[in-house]
């Protein structure tokens, strides 16, 4: 799944966004922890790294992107490091 999804990007990515950092009740943190460790952190910087994550240029700097690489922990689509990580692709807002 993670394959399909990353074939799905669109080259115009410009961020990585993160919903759950420490939504512990809700099973969706990436924060470290003593059961997963820096997994998922060194997760959305795998995926950082291998999508085209161009700094948003000075003109569009302030345009609303609906175009993220989603990462949380609960919710399932893709499998990486044994941990449930979503990655959810869309187009840049036009």
């Amino acid at each position: 799944m993670m394959r399909i999804a990353l074939e799905n990007v669109d080259d115009d990515l410009k961020m990585v966004m993160v919903t759950s950092w420490n939504e512990w009740l809700e099973s969706t943190s990436i924060e470290p922890s003593m059961e997963h460790g820096e997994d998922f952190l060194h997760t959305v910087l795998e995926v950082k790294q291998t999508v085209d994550m161009d700094t948003i240029d000075e003109e569009n700097g302030s345009e609303v992107y609906d175009c993220a690489v989603y990462v949380a922990a609960g919710v399932v689509l893709g499998i990486i490091l044994g941990s449930l990580v979503t990655f959810a692709v869309s187009k840049k807002r036009r």
